[in-house]
């Protein structure tokens, strides 16, 4: 996602999607959505939401079977609803943070199970830049925090998916508060050296709970 062109504008698709796939955004509400160019970033520049009604509107992402969902977050201050809201499709795809515990929350809905989501990881609300994921593989539910493993879960199922996508809000009112950079989603589950490797893009291995990337290193 490039985090330089956003305008806030609820009716105009600015938030651009820098992938091929084209699942361009919305800053909304309008006047007063969140920004990007944000220069205190990961890489580059990144968006910055306010935790109160900031937030970016996209298409349905839509997974067929597996998924997997990355961001870096970093808190600025307490959000409306004590949950930072990164990536959210209705309630069927969810990746957040618990304000009050600073573990994050990920799950999934699925067309045999329903839905399931697991609370796992501590420390993420320190003010601190932080790489967050997850996984779903069709039988297993993983999470991961600075490529770290959190969590771990049996669960099953196609995806039931075709919400609307929201970064940094769930309808019923949970709002980010901080700064988020290199959102992304996969369209199958990464493996734990590719989440590493994925946090060593930026970061020193050291950093990334020294993980060992796809080439052992």
């Amino acid at each position: 996602m490039d985090e330089s062109s956003w305008i806030n504008n609820c009716s105009t698709l600015t938030v651009a999607d820098s992938s091929a796939y084209a699942n361009n955004g919305k800053s909304c509400p309008n006047g007063t959505g969140p920004l990007g160019g944000e220069t205190s970033c990961i890489s580059g520049k990144c968006g910055l939401f306010d935790g109160t009604n900031d937030y970016v509107k996209i298409n349905p992402v839509n997974p067929p079977e597996y998924v997997t969902v990355t961001s870096w977050f970093k808190r600025s201050g307490v959000p409306v609803g004590a949950y930072h809201i990164l990536f959210m499709q209705g309630t069927q795809i969810e990746n957040s943070i618990s304000d009050f515990s600073g573990q994050t929350r990920t799950g999934v809905t699925t067309t045999t199970m329903g839905r399931r989501v697991f609370n796992s990881g501590s420390g993420v609300t320190d003010g601190n830049w932080h790489f967050l994921a997850f996984t779903y593989n069709g039988s297993k539910l993983t999470a991961y925090v600075d490529a770290s493993q959190t969590t771990q879960q049996n669960v099953s199922g196609a995806l039931t998916t075709n919400s609307d996508t929201n970064i940094g809000m769930y309808i019923n009112g949970y709002y980010t508060n901080g700064y988020q950079d290199e959102i992304r989603v996969y369209k199958r589950a990464l493996q734990t050296c590719e989440i590493c490797e994925r946090c060593r893009t930026y970061w020193t291995k050291a950093q990334c709970s020294n993980c060992t990337n796809c080439s052992g290193n």
